[in-house]
């Protein structure tokens, strides 16, 4: 029949990979808000003294089981060479990979926040992280 002979639009797109772009006008919502609020959650009565933190030993029952990621490679949209690097990273570390930024927390991440330190010093800053953990 005459409705077999062609192929329909998904059809065609189905082999291109889509691409997902941000919409401009949430885009600005967020930047706006951002602007607004985010300042916010300054402080300067609760005294953040890191010294008195105690480290979870690496036998916690607060630490996830995971100590290290499965095995992953990061392409870019515009790198069309396939022979990309496996990576494996440990629990709690990461850095820049093919410039974006990579964390394992040894699970997926339920949330996290920034801990209340004051910036002015430019020392070391502090995310609080929180991971399943099965």
């Amino acid at each position: 029949p005459h409705y077999k002979r062609f192929k329909s639009e998904a059809a065609k797109s189905a082999s291109q990979r889509p691409i997902l772009e941000p919409c401009p006008n949430m885009v600005k919502m967020e930047f706006e808000f951002r602007s607004r609020f985010y300042g916010l959650n300054n402080f300067p009565a609760l005294a953040v003294n890191v010294s008195d933190w105690v480290p979870a030993g690496p036998n916690s029952f607060f630490l996830p089981t995971n100590s290290i990621s499965a095995r992953f490679t990061v392409n870019k949209l515009s790198d069309n060479d396939g022979g990309m690097e496996e990576r494996i990273l440990e629990r709690f570390s990461g850095g820049l990979i093919n410039d974006g930024p990579m964390m394992f927390c040894g699970g997926p991440v339920s949330a996290m926040a920034w801990c209340p330190m004051d910036m002015a010093d430019n020392g070391d800053q502090v995310l609080a992280v929180v991971a399943k953990l099965d």
